[in-house]
């Protein structure tokens, strides 16, 4: 199986997998935010959570999650083995709530 690839504007040729890995993460935030600005009772929940450090306790997923599951995550003293892409992009998306709410409740 050849990656699927197509050319650039430049006519240069560019791997869809590439493009992909460059925005998944934007993608993910954009999903997410929508998720949550359209549930107010998870809206609610995730603003719950204050300034506290979010994982993804998943050891199975080392891109998204931590690579830990709950209890091996604590036993090593919080110590990651994935990239947590999932719960930094939801610390992102409460950081944007958190501007949305302040500015509801404040104005």
């Amino acid at each position: 199986d050849k990656p699927i690839s197509f050319r650039d504007a430049d006519g240069n040729f560019v791997s869809a997998a590439d493009v992909w890995n460059e925005k998944k993460e934007g993608y993910m935030k954009s999903i997410l935010y929508s998720k949550f600005i359209n549930n107010p009772k998870l809206k609610e929940m995730l603003l719950s959570t204050g300034d506290k450090i979010i994982v993804e306790c998943s050891p199975y997923d080392i891109e998204w999650g931590c690579g830990l599951g709950v209890d091996d995550f604590f036993n090593q003293n919080c110590n990651m083995n994935g990239h947590n892409k999932l719960g930094f992009a939801l610390m992102a998306v409460r950081e944007k709530l958190k501007e949305g709410y302040f500015k509801e409740h404040i104005s």
